[in-house]
């Protein structure tokens, strides 16, 4: 009898993950996504929360995909920037190509691979990632953000204001 029964979970188990490589085969090859690999990156890849010496020991293809993907959804901008006016651009988000946000991203990974040579092995990505954003974004006016929004976050509409105390100093460092 419990052979019974262990055979037929074994056989629920093999059939669930036929399933999933199935879906995940399909999903593939219509938008090109892998699935496996996007999920093992997302959880045992760089975050923002890893450090300097993660980023370094990593290897090339983690470092590179960190890299691409580190500015996703206007991640290299605090949220304080977001709502006093800043953005990647100053152009409408709605058109499809925006010369500026490319030009925006190379510099902003310049910049991080300036400071992820220097900084203090303890660091982390993510502030690294918000010093260089905020180095480059552009003041954007209402495109994103209201005024009062900004008075609402506590900060000033149209005005850099500091996040980390040693960011002039990690700014300095990058050019």
């Amino acid at each position: 009898m419990s052979l019974s029964i262990s055979l037929k979970f074994r056989n629920a188990v093999v059939g669930t993950a036929a399933v999933i490589v199935l879906i995940s085969i399909l999903v593939y090859l219509s938008s090109g996504y892998n699935l496996y690999l996007e999920t093992y990156r997302t959880w045992l890849g760089l975050k923002p929360t890893s450090s300097v010496s993660d980023y370094r020991a990593a290897g090339v293809d983690a470092q590179l995909y960190w890299l691409d993907k580190m500015c996703n959804n206007g991640a290299c901008l605090h949220r304080l920037d977001w709502r006093c006016g800043f953005a990647l651009s100053t152009h409408n988000p709605d058109d499809e190509f925006d010369p500026e946000v490319d030009e925006f991203g190379g510099k902003v990974r310049a910049c991080f691979m300036v400071l992820v040579a220097r900084a203090p092995l303890a660091e982390t990505l993510g502030k690294l990632r918000l010093i260089c954003g905020r180095q480059f974004m552009a003041f954007a006016g209402e495109l994103y953000s209201k005024p009062k929004d900004c008075v609402d976050a506590g900060g000033q509409w149209g005005k850099k204001l500091k996040v980390f105390p040693d960011e002039d100093t990690y700014i300095s460092q990058s050019r």
